[in-house]
């Protein structure tokens, strides 16, 4: 005849044994319902990293630039995430409608190429966390989703789906420190009460093409945006490891100095926003 109340971020304790769970974030109940009615989407957005959002929806007009402009050498700079989402098609409709623009794709951390904008090195940077800085104009411009995958050559996984408390101790494939994916990851997973444990790491490698041939070849697990590892999805060359009660969504931003229009500018950024509307829709009629 007695109430017991828990504290804890140990969800799968919870949700074995509680029959009414509620979630706090940020002093607010986020949700309160039977355990049996706590989605994986509902955990994701109660751990959720707030740098990867934005803060307030932003009103993605069209740019309004004309058809053609001048030709000139546009220097952009693009994250793990966006630059294999999004920059190859941003690439081919910009230079259809834009032919006599030279655009230059530098590839780096979310760290290093938002301190590249600051210094004006880069005109813009498509990046993986929102940039928190007076200086500069942070607008999402895509939804994303991270997943687990693995190799079906990869040995010893337990059996599915795992808990979110296994995640941690499997050997895993990492990018290096300054990575936006990697920082969304630990952080969720440190918010979840289930930190992923750091020798675990078998190996960091810098390029996203290294890091699903290593995955692929079964040196470890791996996190991965999901357009990153589509194909191999669909081809069965990696598999997507489920994890109870794990959704990390989150969204891709471009990053510019304020009070420095470009035209060129401008337009690329108009056809990546045109790519991440159609994308969304996309996802919209799967659902």
């Amino acid at each position: 005849g007695r109430t017991f109340c828990i504290t804890s971020h140990d969800l799968d304790l919870v949700l074995q044994h509680f029959p009414r769970v509620v979630g706090l974030r940020d002093g607010r109940i986020a949700f309160d319902c039977p355990s049996r009615e706590v989605s994986a989407a509902m955990v994701g957005q109660l751990y959720a990293s707030p740098r990867a959002f934005a803060r307030v929806p932003a009103s993605l007009a069209p740019a309004g630039q004309p058809p053609l402009l001048p030709p000139e050498v546009l220097s952009i700079g693009a994250s793990s995430a966006p630059l294999d989402a999004l920059v190859p098609r941003a690439l081919a409709a910009f230079r259809a409608a834009e032919p006599a623009v030279r655009v230059k794709v530098q590839g780096a951390t979310t760290q290093e190429l938002v301190q590249a904008v600051r210094a004006g090195r880069l005109a813009l940077a498509l990046v993986g966390l929102r940039a928190d800085d007076p200086e500069l104009e942070c607008e999402p411009v895509a939804d994303d989703a991270i997943l687990l995958v693995a190799s079906t050559r990869l040995r010893g996984l337990p059996g599915h789906p795992l808990a979110l408390t296994q995640v941690g101790h499997l050997p895993r494939v990492e990018r290096p420190p300054g990575s936006a994916t990697r920082e969304l990851v630990e952080e969720w997973f440190e918010r979840a009460g289930a930190p992923l444990a750091r020798e675990a790491i078998v190996a960091e490698l810098t390029t996203t093409h290294a890091l699903r041939a290593a995955v692929a070849e079964g040196l470890g697990c791996g996190f991965f945006s999901r357009a990153t590892v589509a194909e191999e999805l669909a081809a069965g060359h990696l598999v997507e490891l489920k994890v109870e009660h794990l959704a990390i969504s989150r969204q891709l931003f471009a990053v510019r100095r304020k009070g420095e229009p470009s035209p060129a500018v401008g337009a690329f950024l108009e056809t990546v926003r045109s790519l991440g509307r159609a994308q969304a829709r996309a996802a919209s009629d799967g659902r």
